[in-house]
């Protein structure tokens, strides 16, 4: 990594960046941004620094797991543990 000279300082610039791609043919109402998001946080996850694309499971996974902490928070709510 070179470093960027700025104000008698050497900078290091790091970036992590989240990637998902847009295809024509595919439904437009899916969000992009959502996606881009998601990736982001995978690549933040596996050291930043780094960069990941979308990847569909991952979101799948993502859902399972709201909606598990969702449930779980709803049966504490009515006393379904004992």
């Amino acid at each position: 990594m070179h470093p960027f000279h700025y104000l008698d300082q050497e900078l290091y610039i790091k970036a992590s960046n989240g990637i998902t791609i847009f295809n024509d043919n595919e439904d437009h109402n899916v969000d992009l941004l959502q996606q881009a998001e998601l990736a982001l946080y995978h690549a933040k996850a596996f050291g930043k620094n780094t960069h990941r694309f979308f990847d569909q499971k991952s979101q799948l996974d993502l859902v399972k797991r709201i909606n598990l902490e969702n449930d779980l928070s709803q049966a504490i709510v009515n006393n379904e543990f004992f």
